[in-house]
This record gives structure tokens, C-alpha cells and sequence, in this order.
């Protein structure tokens, strides 16, 4: 994809498993935005998932689904869609892993080129509940300013 904006991506997000123990994510990451077809698409390398090894990751979104699609190190097509559950599977070097997401919530809130993304999903291992989460992505302009929803 040509043409697409510089960016920097914020994820920061809490997994609370069974039990109620809580763990919560950050990462930063520069990145690549464009919008095409009505659709957001959002390029970074994250560095955090598999023990420091590069994942290429794409975020695809519009205001009703999102899809994270991972390669690298993990292989992995995630659908985000409100009110449903999707099926996926998590390939790593050590073995596949069969997820499914139960989304509750997508917000979206984005302009041409910055904004945010928050989900809120049951993820499910093998089909046993394995933890509740939530999930929030900011996109802004690596060109400076406050732009957030430009």
C-alpha cells in the first residue's frame, strides 16, 4: 500500500484470567495508516508478543469489525465483530492453539489519520473460558501536533 501516513501506535490493554488475576499490556510501535475503501488499515512490527521476536502485525477496522492479523513469529486472523463469536488459530513454534473471541464491544472513534480503537472480549482456549479483556489502541499522527482525530 502506497501512499500511507507515518504513525504511532499506543496498544495498552488488561487480561484478567479465570481466577481474576489481572495483567495489563503496553506497547508503542511507529507504524503506517491509510484509509482505503472506507476501511482503516494500521502496519507495525510488535516486538513484545513473542519473547522479542518481530510479529508484523496489520489492524483492518471500520466502525462495526476489526481484524488483527499477525506473521512473523506467531501466525494468527483475529475477527473483532460486536455481539458474536469468531474462530481462530494461534500458530506458534511450540504448538497451534484453537481461540475463539466472544466480542462485546468496538468503539472506534478515528478521523483520516489518528484516533482509537477499544475493544472489550471473552477469549476462550480449546473452548474453555480463559480470560476476560480489554483492549485500547491509539493511532496518532507521527508528523507532531495534537491531531488525535484529524
Amino acid at each position: 500500500m502506497s501512499d500511507m501516513d507515518q504513525v504511532v501506535v499506543k496498544v495498552s490493554g488488561v487480561h484478567r484470567d479465570t481466577e481474576g488475576e489481572e495483567t495489563r499490556i503496553q506497547m508503542m510501535a511507529e507504524g503506517r495508516h491509510c484509509l482505503r475503501g472506507g476501511k482503516h488499515y494500521v502496519l507495525y512490527d510488535d516486538h513484545t508478543i513473542a519473547q522479542g521476536e518481530k510479529v508484523s502485525t496489520v489492524l483492518k477496522f471500520d466502525e462495526y469489525r476489526a481484524m488483527l492479523l499477525r506473521h512473523g513469529a506467531v501466525e494468527q486472523s483475529q475477527e473483532f465483530l460486536p455481539q458474536e463469536e469468531s474462530h481462530s488459530i494461534y500458530r506458534t513454534p511450540f504448538g497451534n492453539l484453537d481461540l475463539s473471541v466472544r466480542t462485546d464491544s468496538l468503539k472506534v472513534e478515528f478521523g483520516s489519520v489518528s484516533g482509537t480503537l477499544d475493544v472489550e472480549y471473552d477469549l476462550l482456549v480449546d473452548g474453555e473460558p480463559n480470560s476476560r479483556n480489554s483492549l485500547h489502541i491509539e493511532v496518532l499522527s507521527a508528523s507532531g501536533g495534537n491531531n488525535r482525530l484529524n
